[in-house]
């Protein structure tokens, strides 16, 4: 995981992608425009870190992942435990038809435009 030393409550950026390369890819953007980084390669993951650092001001997950829930399972499951966290969907796919998001959740296709989601995460977490 990435960041601990410098978690700040509300502008923590939790980054969820099973594919590493990509994950990694997201820390270090993050990281570069100064937001503290947590990162989890699957759901599980996410949500025991999510548990454990109290704070985390946004949630950023793939939607295809391997484990007991992909990226829309997982979204929907934070809105509800954690309803402040501000939530971000990437996908190289469209959504499915009937797939529905959870309230104030943004989708972002791949490729990922960097300087849209940088300026969507400051909006959300600064607002």
């Amino acid at each position: 995981m990435s960041g601990e030393a410098i978690l700040t409550p509300q502008h923590t950026v939790l980054v969820v992608d099973d594919e590493a390369i990509i994950r990694y890819e997201l820390v270090d953007l993050l990281e570069e425009n100064g937001f503290a980084v947590l990162d989890a390669s699957d759901a599980d993951e996410a949500i025991a870190i999510m548990e454990n650092h109290p704070g985390i001001g946004a949630v950023l997950t793939d939607v295809e992942m391997p484990g007991s829930m992909d990226g829309i399972k997982l979204v929907q499951f934070i809105r509800n435990r954690w309803p402040p966290t501000a939530l971000f969907v990437i996908s190289a796919r469209a959504l499915g038809q009937g797939t529905v998001l959870p309230e104030h959740t943004s989708f972002y296709g791949k490729p990922l435009d960097g300087r849209r989601l940088l300026r969507d995460l400051s909006a959300a977490l600064d607002g």
